[in-house]
């Protein structure tokens, strides 16, 4: 089953429900280009889909719908626009084969060069990664979290969800592009760590600089969620003090790409941990480093 859905709470529901009926899920980023989401569609092939027919993300709906005529085989669209009331679109066509995939969760996502990588994500890499991301964020009870990305998107974005979740630690993901409704969610929420892309982080240094409102230095934890950091995004310059601060900032790399790489940095110490990637049975697995 194919996710296009950014709200968290939404997201979390669909997630627990098609997993607990023993389906997997694909998460997808619903900001792709459409031709990039049709790649998608027709590598997974998913048999129920579930569209959010709102803001700019009608480009995405239209490209899902386009998509599914074009195959000629059932298709199944659950589609909204407010997140309460939800329509049922059938696409009529030739019954799907049913596929056996021993995965809960399939990431895809495209690659600095624009090439489409996917992963398969069991139970047991899920629950290693809750501990891996526990351990890099040093997560404790009193954190606050703040996603400024398309945390819904991929299989990093649904363990770091229920890494959370499990912990309950407040997590507060903004959904909207508009920069002041983004600025606003950042003053009013106060979170301790954020968790963002490299491009959206620079915007944000930006905003910074002009108002001393936002103040990045109280932030204790920076997680980029698509690349590793140059050096010089480490140096925040502090609106009340010309002295540059270097806040704790992880890379977490999307985990489609070369395995997973954690890169745990601060002015004393590096932590890297890493998974491999092994081509098993015509498509690529995550498997924990010993398990070779």
């Amino acid at each position: 089953m194919a996710l296009l859905v950014p709200n968290v709470f939404n997201f979390l529901s669909l997630l627990l429900a098609v997993n607990r009926l023993g389906g997997t899920v694909v998460p997808i980023n619903p900001f792709l280009e459409k031709e990039e989401l049709k790649n998608i569609l027709s590598l997974v092939d998913p048999h129920i889909i579930f569209a959010v027919k709102k803001y700019d993300r009608c480009k995405c709906f239209k490209a899902v719908y386009e998509w599914a005529h074009s195959i000629r085989e059932e298709t199944v669209i659950f589609e909204t626009e407010d997140y309460c009331h939800w329509s049922t679109l059938v696409i009529k066509g030739s019954p799907k084969a049913v596929g056996e995939y021993d995965a809960d969760i399939i990431d895809c996502a495209y690659d600095d060069e624009g090439v489409l990588k996917t992963a398969v994500m069991d139970m047991a890499l899920i629950k290693h990664m809750d501990e891996s991301l526990s351990t890099v964020m040093a997560l404790s009870k009193d954190d606050k979290v703040f996603g400024l990305a398309s945390l819904m998107s991929d299989g990093l974005g649904a363990c770091l969800l229920l890494t959370l979740l499990k912990k309950q630690l407040q997590f507060v993901v903004v959904e909207s592009r508009n920069w002041q409704e983004v600025i606003s969610f950042i003053k009013k929420n106060r979170c301790n760590k954020l968790l963002t892309t490299l491009s959206l982080f620079k915007k944000l240094k930006v905003f910074a600089k002009h108002d001393q409102n936002l103040d990045l230095e109280k932030l204790e934890f920076i997680g980029f969620i698509d690349r590793m950091a140059q050096s010089d995004l480490f140096k925040i310059k502090s609106t009340s003090s010309s002295a540059a601060i270097m806040p704790k900032m992880t890379s977490i790399y999307c985990l489609s790409e070369d395995g997973i790489t954690m890169f745990h940095v601060n002015a004393h110490e590096k932590i890297k941990m890493k998974w491999m990637l092994a081509w098993r049975e015509n498509r690529w697995l995550i498997l924990p480093k010993e398990n070779r």
